[in-house]
């Protein structure tokens, strides 16, 4: 998958799709890079390099790979890294009441996903 869908569909989930955005991709390519290390630490099979599955923890992206670069982990993981990013970034807007539910429901859904 190539972060520049997954962070598409991150804004979309978080419905932030609009310029100016909420979250700027700085926060958001933070928001990736702590939850694939998560995933990476129940489940190291997650890696993928050049698609060959690797037990090596994952390289970090950057803005700069939002442009061309692929996720670090398998496809399989990209929903609970994508419910990884959206529990964080509602997590820490507490502007909105509803914000926390919103997290709370990434939440549970990053754990189902990572049993």
């Amino acid at each position: 998958m190539k972060f520049k869908d997954f962070i598409d569909d991150c804004r979309r989930q978080l419905s932030d799709s609009v310029a100016p955005y909420r979250w700027d991709d700085p926060v958001l390519v933070r928001y990736h890079n702590n939850g694939q290390r998560e995933i990476y630490r129940e489940h190291p099979e997650c890696v993928v390099t050049d698609t060959t599955v690797v037990t090596d923890p994952p390289e970090d992206l950057t803005e700069a790979d939002i442009a061309s670069g692929d996720l670090n982990v398998r496809d399989f993981f990209a929903g609970a890294l994508l419910d990884f990013v959206c529990g964080s970034a509602f997590g820490e807007d507490s502007e909105d009441a509803n914000n926390q539910a919103k997290a709370a429901e990434h939440w549970s859904l990053f754990a189902a996903k990572m049993q």
